[in-house]
């Protein structure tokens, strides 16, 4: 495989192959860390942890500096003398691997999200999700650009809504953006959007669920009905979570 894919095998098999040790080795190297710096490292020179995720709890070996230096939910967990801090054994059964291989990709290779479309889009969720519960806010306004970009020209899906509607914080700017984006294509292109693209029993079913804010879609949706709506999927940096003062770091 070529070195351009990023994401690291699962370590209980075999060392990693979709990037090689020696792809890892030069990506430290080029990081300038003084651990590498300056002297020929192998894969396991620096401190090295094991991380189960998802409920098949697939493992994965990594570098322990770098997921504290680059994310502070590690640096808070190891900071805190809690039980993986001894063991440097972390388990996230309720995260996605998908989503943690493209994590790793992210914080080794500063490797931008891939483009949406929508065989990949209920991986570009669950990336979403994990990057919020990082607190890494550069990743999440990437991943929601790459969403909006996809939605900016194709109809969601009850797929995704369901998704969200279930897996993402009520007070997120993920789930709003899926709610304004389902409100806005349901008023505006009402005929295609219900019968063609999406499949009514799906839709009606989005619209049964108690995750549903339905007093607040049905004011949206009258506004949307009449054209007083902004499509959500055009709007930038509404859905981006960098505060309001700070430059905006999306990739164009």
């Amino acid at each position: 495989m070529d070195g351009s894919e990023v994401a690291l095998a699962p370590a209980e098999s075999k060392p990693p192959t979709k990037v090689t040790h020696q792809y890892v080795e030069t990506a430290l190297r080029n990081r300038g860390s003084s651990h590498v710096a300056n002297t020929t490292v192998s894969f396991a020179a620096l401190p090295i942890i094991t991380v189960s995720v998802g409920k098949e709890q697939i493992t994965y070996q990594t570098h322990k500096d770098i997921l504290t230096e680059k994310c502070r939910f590690f640096a808070n967990m190891f900071d805190s003398g809690m039980s993986e801090a001894h063991t440097n054994h972390v388990k996230l059964p309720e995260d996605s691997h998908e989503a943690f291989e493209q994590f790793l990709s992210w914080i080794y290779f500063d490797e931008p999200p891939p483009q949406v479309d929508d065989d990949n889009l209920p991986c570009a969720l669950p990336c979403w999700v994990l990057a919020d519960k990082f607190g890494m806010a550069k990743w999440q306004d990437n991943i929601i650009s790459e969403i909006m970009a996809w939605w900016h020209g194709a109809d969601i899906s009850a797929r995704d809504i369901l998704w969200t509607l279930e897996n993402a914080s009520s007070t997120s700017v993920l789930f709003r953006l899926v709610v304004d984006q389902f409100v806005y294509q349901a008023g505006t292109t009402s005929e295609e959007f219900l019968n063609t693209k999406a499949n009514r029993k799906e839709l009606e079913y989005v619209l049964l669920r108690d995750e549903l804010p339905l007093v607040d879609f049905i004011v949206d949706l009258t506004s949307a009905c009449k054209g007083n709506m902004r499509e959500p999927s055009g709007q930038g940096c509404k859905y981006h979570v960098h505060d309001a003062d700070t430059k905006c770091q999306v990739r164009s």
